[in-house]
Parts: structure tokens; sequence; C-alpha cells
């Protein structure tokens, strides 16, 4: 059984039934801005208590591991995400958003401070030219914050919401560079995809981040906007440089991240709780 580290307290009830339990802790969630003092405080005792009281933990990158590792002296296995690109999903979304393929840029996260949105859409401004940003994403519990950069955005920024399935699959398939801005977490599923999908990959410069994206990726700083507003006018100038580095994106996703090599490792893990 695998659950979310948040959920670690309840761990023993289901040891106690003699359910061996693999707990996966994902990333460093009490460093999320959006916690208060309370909910970072239960995120530090889950992480604590998650390598007391399951069978095995895994984390999502090796940096997570070394977390663990370090902080606790806990070994844990790694497990990341995958991506099986759709070869051909379409493009209703493109139309309806009045996007062409290959004419646009593409950011999709939650919409919350560490993920960077804000600080995307200021870069942008600096950006020449007339391609579209197209920035996928929303926070319910996040409304003045998304207003704070939405409200007089700059034009060139397309707002479609959260998007998911096959819309969402369209926008990576089409797209000529992907931005990439979370600061904090393991290996993200929309940067995998993106990498998938044989964007080039623009990424804040974070450890987890590399080890993501390695040499396929152009890295900037999030907390210095003007970085990624140099990177996008010179991939936006010198579009087949996006190009190049898209296919290496795309050959470092099929190597590191297939689905495949995913399962069997779940496949393992399982198999060694099923003998224990």
């Amino acid at each position: 059984l695998v659950v979310n580290s948040a959920n670690a307290a309840f761990v023993p009830l289901l040891r106690g039934a003699d359910i061996p339990v693999a707990l996966h802790v994902d990333g460093i969630e009490r460093r999320r801005a959006k916690w208060g003092a309370l909910g970072r405080a239960v995120y530090a005792v889950s992480e604590r208590l998650a390598v007391r009281v399951a069978d095995e933990v895994i984390t999502d990158a090796d940096v997570i591991a070394r977390h663990y590792q370090s902080r606790y002296g806990a070994a844990t296995t790694t497990i990341t995400y995958g991506v099986t690109p759709d070869p051909d999903p379409g493009d209703d979304v493109l139309l309806r958003l009045g996007l062409a393929s290959g004419g646009y840029l593409l950011y999709v996260s939650r919409f919350e401070p560490e993920n960077n949105p804000h600080r995307v859409a200021q870069a942008y401004r600096a950006v020449p030219g007339t391609v579209p940003l197209v920035m996928v994403g929303d926070a319910p519990y996040a409304r003045s914050f998304i207003d704070g950069f939405v409200r007089g955005a700059d034009p060139r920024i397309v707002f479609p919401g959260a998007l998911y399935g096959a819309e969402y699959r369209q926008l990576q398939h089409h797209a000529l560079a992907y931005v990439h801005a979370t600061e904090v977490g393991g290996t993200h599923p929309a940067l995998v995809e993106a990498m998938g999908y044989a964007n080039c990959v623009v990424v804040n410069d974070t450890p987890e981040n590399r080890e993501v994206a390695g040499d396929a990726g152009l890295y900037f700083e999030a907390a210095r906007p003007e970085t990624l507003s140099v990177l996008l006018a010179g991939l936006l100038a010198e579009p087949a440089t996006a190009t190049d580095l898209g296919r290496r994106a795309a050959a470092r996703a099929t190597e590191r991240y297939s689905w495949d090599t995913i399962a069997t490792r779940y496949d393992e893990v399982f198999r060694r709780l099923a003998r224990s």
C-alpha cells in the first residue's frame, strides 16, 4: 500500500493489522509558502514519522532521498514520475484559444507563490514580440494572490484556467517551449511531461529541477525575473535552438522517465513488502 506522507500518522493502524506499508513522501511539503506555522509543523512531524512508521519510504527524486538520508539517516527508494506522449493529441484547444502550433510558450502549475507564476508574468513584460505565453493553472484558495498578477497582465499572456486531459496534452504537444518555475518539490510531473512532448524546457535553477532536466534545459533564477526574460527573448529570436533542445529533452525523458521502468520499480517494492 502506498500512501501520502500527510497520512503518516495513520500508518501504525495499517501495520497493526499486519498490512505492509510503503509511504510515498513526495517533496518537502513543509517548505511550501501556502502553509502557515501550524501547517508547516504538521508536515514536519509527518516527515519525521514517515521514516519511523513505514516499512519502506519512497521518494520521487534523488535530491529528496539525500534530504531524508542526511536529516534522518533513512534509506529510501527513489521512483520518479513518467510520461508516454500522445503522438497526435489533436488541436481543439489551440483553435479555441486562437493559438498556432509552435507559436506560443507554455507555463503549467498550481498558481501558488512557490511556483512563481507572478514572476513568470512579470518576466514576460520584458520579452519582445507578439508570441503568446499560455499560463495554465488555478488555485481557488489563492484568489488574492492570483488577482495580483492576472489583473493588468501583459496582453500577450493567455490565462485559460486549469486544463486537464486532452486539452492539456494538446498544449504540451504544440508548444514552442515550456517554462517551469517551481522552487519546492521533487520530480514535477509537468516538467517530465513537457520533456516527453519534446518541449524546450526553461527551468528554475533548483537542484530538483536540474536533476530532471539535466543538460536538456535552460536555467533561470525565479527570484530574478530578468534572467527568464533574457532566455525567452533568445529562444524567440532563434527558434531552431528551442527545437534542438526539445529533441534533447525528449531523448532524456525516454531514457529516464519511462512508465514501464517506473512500473517495474513499484512491482519490486510490492514484492519486497509481500515477502516481509
